[in-house]
């Protein structure tokens, strides 16, 4: 799954949004790390 992961600084964690499928565009998590494979810097 193709994910976008940016620091939330309102509740002080990482905020992962869907890219692709049934959830595409919507946060589906809130989480204080995470382990990224393949991963690409914008």
């Amino acid at each position: 799954m193709r994910v976008e992961v940016y620091r939330n600084l309102h509740k002080g964690c990482f905020s992962v949004r869907a890219l692709n499928g049934e959830d595409k565009g919507r946060v589906i998590d809130h989480v204080q790390s995470i382990m990224l494979r393949d991963a690409t810097f914008v």
